[in-house]
């Protein structure tokens, strides 16, 4: 008896589902520095700097994984950010509906908020 070896077309669309729910796992952690922000235990500035990081890592790995809408959320958010010193509660807001927007794309049963 033989095993079969998984085809491209197998090992992509399990790459793509590994690629979603690590990409999900970012957003949630993104979303609970969002909180730790608003709520006054982490620094604007600090919350900035990590989701910039993020924005950029989210803008170059959608595409790369069947998923381009997920890179331009990343490069709109990247650039959303670019000009912006600290996180206020109104950029905090706005990074959600982003992340929401992500959330949506990646898994469109899930409940995001």
């Amino acid at each position: 008896m033989t095993t079969r070896s998984p085809n491209v077309g197998e090992i992509l669309a399990r790459l793509k589902v590994e690629f979603a729910a690590d990409m999900l796992d970012r957003v949630e952690n993104l979303k609970r520095l969002l909180d730790a922000c608003s709520g006054g235990a982490r620094s604007g500035d600090e919350v900035l700097a990590e989701v910039r990081r993020q924005a950029h890592a989210i803008k170059g790995m959608g595409g790369s994984f069947g998923y381009p809408a997920v890179s331009a959320i990343g490069y709109r958010l990247e650039g959303y950010l670019s000009g912006l010193e600290t996180l206020n509660d109104c950029h905090i807001k706005d990074c959600y509906l982003f992340f929401d927007a992500l959330c949506e794309i990646l898994d469109p049963e899930r409940e995001c908020r």
